[in-house]
């Protein structure tokens, strides 16, 4: 995977056999010798999924001559804190926890924690320790994640 259109070919294969298997690609980044890929769907993605997809992405690298010797490949699910990046991820969200960071405070924190409902232009928090209901457009978001019920 030495050039960008190497890269595309596996990039492209990915997307297609994810969307044919019901699954959605959250992420995929190469460092190093490894590329991890993030899947998830509606419902959420299994282990023996991930393990079945990883299969496939393998052997069709070894079978297109697109895998180096030493790579790895590693299929995972976003995990209880996924980070929301996409409006998709934000539409999924809605209703849950989450934990957001801003680039300029709203009701004068940088770092919200609350019930995410989605809007048009950005997302209103229900926060948890007040019960205010604060309006941050996406521009002013850095990072958003689940923040599930244990991790209170």
């Amino acid at each position: 995977m030495k050039n960008v259109e190497y890269e595309d070919q596996i990039r492209d294969f990915i997307e297609l056999t994810a969307g044919s298997k019901g699954f959605f690609l959250l992420d995929i980044f190469r460092k190093d010798n490894r590329i991890e890929i993030i899947l998830d769907r509606t419902n959420g993605i299994t282990l023996d999924e991930c393990a079945s997809f990883n299969r496939a992405v393998v052997k069709w690298m070894e079978e297109n001559d697109k895998i180096p010797d030493n790579l790895i490949v590693d299929v995972c699910s976003p995990g209880l804190d996924r980070e929301l990046k996409k409006t998709r991820d934000f539409q999924w969200a809605s209703g849950k926890h989450v934990h957001i960071i801003t680039r300029e405070p709203v009701g004068g924190k940088r770092e919200v924690y609350g019930i995410l409902t989605l809007k048009e232009e950005g997302v209103d928090i229900l926060t948890e320790e007040n019960g205010l209901t604060l309006s941050i457009p996406f521009g002013n978001i850095v990072k958003a994640r689940l923040f599930p019920s244990l991790f209170k």
